[in-house]
């Protein structure tokens, strides 16, 4: 059913038809001059009787004309907010070759110079029309979806240590002084996390999820550290020794975690509870893996890295001070020291969706737990009310946010909080959907919760359907 989408006939032939409408310059150009277009007419809007060049310099030297300061303007760009979430949906029309080239396409569009863009165009054409892969042969499974979300994710640094860039050298252009070092809120968001009562996204699904990201990170960092940038600075020598070390812990854990959540899709629906059952143990040591990640380079089991990514930061900084470093080493340590920086050690921060009914359903199995109700995180009223009403959602808003709030008024506290962790977990059934012989969703949501736990820095805010979930 994927080769109907092709850009080719069914002799095999490329379908020009299909393909002049994919490289319609009109319409290419259209998704770019958009935004460029709406930006030129809002500027002769506001400026028309000033014969000003429309470009970012002359943005800043006429907010410096009038009144902004160099502060302010470092301030301004701080409170910047662009995440960017992408995710490479199971029925996406373009294969990765495909995407690759209708990027290229646009990016044509972005030269300044009309001929360029000619010239590009006509190359880009060509090579779509030469493609034999530019869409899908098959729906992509969720380990596509995680390499693309790397290849994106690649993609989306680079923009935001450009843009960086760019402001901290208009800043010193504009208003003089030594060049500022900016860091935005900028950087995309992984949808890799997706939760919205998708089951297939497990515990195995997110321990792959999570350390691909975090392993394409130490790699990069790794890489940048090369052997000609560390023989001129042979401090950067134990770095790189201490992040392979990490990396190598990494490996074991998600190499595991792809293989299982990779072999579970291709499972008959019957055979799969079976197979999550037969891997119980392995995926026990996948989190015991996990919590000591770090613990090659002498961070404790609760620290989860922290202090070994603030050292890791303050030594690639110290090195990368233009004072010492230079042209293309200065442009590799660079580039790792403001993803690492952006998004601490993973490639981009995950982003979950949630859903209400999913946590209405763990929180009625939470406070129906017979532990938990005979603990000290319960009233005396709060416990007779529960078994009165025989379940939580079945309690008025009011009545839960009192409960809620009592349960959690303590929660700063670690104990308190893995208390509260350790309760969850046991309370939560672990069945099995028939449908699809995954986890049911709600056991699903609780091995996700419980592997956020562990790095809750990898993570941003999460992503709410509807007002009922907040």
């Amino acid at each position: 059913m994927f080769h109907d989408h092709r850009f080719f006939t069914e002799d095999g032939k490329p379908d020009l038809s299909k393909i002049e409408v994919f490289t319609d310059d009109k319409l290419v150009a259209s998704i770019v001059g958009v935004s460029n277009s709406a930006g030129e007419q809002l500027w002769n809007d506001l400026y028309a009787d000033q014969s000003v060049e429309v470009d970012f310099i002359n943005a800043l030297k006429n907010a410096k004309a009038n009144g902004l300061s160099r502060e302010k303007a470092i301030e301004l760009a701080q409170t910047f907010k662009c995440n960017v979430s992408y995710t490479w949906h199971p029925t996406n029309n373009l294969s990765e070759e495909g995407t690759k080239l209708r990027l290229e396409q646009i990016e044509a569009f972005e030269d300044p110079d009309p001929d360029a863009v000619s010239a590009k165009v006509e190359i880009v054409r060509q090579k779509i029309k030469d493609s034999k892969d530019l869409t899908p042969q098959q729906k992509a499974t969720m380990i596509d979806e995680m390499d693309a979300n790397v290849a994106i994710a690649d993609r989306d640094n680079k923009g935001a240590n450009m843009t960086e860039r760019i402001w901290e050298e208009g800043i010193e252009e504009v208003w003089g002084g030594d060049r500022p070092d900016l860091s935005m809120n900028l950087g995309g968001r992984s949808w890799i996390f997706d939760a919205d009562g998708k089951n297939n996204n497990e515990g195995w699904a997110m321990i792959a999820a999570l350390t691909t990201l975090k392993r394409e990170m130490f790699v990069q960092t790794i890489e940048a550290l090369d052997d000609e940038l560390v023989a001129k600075y042979p401090e950067l020598s134990e770095l790189r020794d201490d992040l392979h070390k990490v990396l190598n812990n990494l490996n074991i854990v998600n190499t595991k975690a792809r293989e299982i959540t990779d072999e579970v899709a291709k499972l008959p629906v019957e055979e799969r509870e079976a197979y999550f059952k037969a891997h119980e143990e392995h995926f026990q040591t996948a989190l015991v893996g996990l919590r000591s990640l770090y613990k090659p380079v002498g961070d404790s089991m609760g620290d989860r890295g922290h202090n070994f990514y603030l050292s890791t930061l303050e030594k690639l900084e110290a090195v990368r001070d233009p004072e010492r470093c230079h042209g293309d080493d200065h442009s590799k340590l660079d580039d790792a020291f403001r993803t690492l920086r952006r998004n601490g050690f993973t490639l981009q921060k995950g982003q979950t969706r949630h859903n209400g009914i999913v946590y209405a359903d763990m929180m009625d199995q939470f406070f129906a737990h017979e532990e938990f109700l005979d603990s000290d995180f319960l009233r005396d009223s709060d416990r007779e009310l529960l078994r009165e009403k025989g379940k939580f959602t079945a309690l008025t808003d009011d009545q839960q946010r009192m409960i809620m709030g009592y349960v959690t008024q303590n929660t700063k506290d670690e104990g308190v909080r893995k208390q509260l962790q350790k309760f969850l977990e046991d309370a939560i059934e672990r069945e099995f959907d028939s449908k699809n012989g995954y986890p049911t969703s709600a056991a699903a949501m609780a091995d996700r919760l419980r592997i956020r736990s562990i790095f809750k820095r990898n993570f941003a805010e999460g992503i709410i359907s509807d007002s009922g979930e907040v």
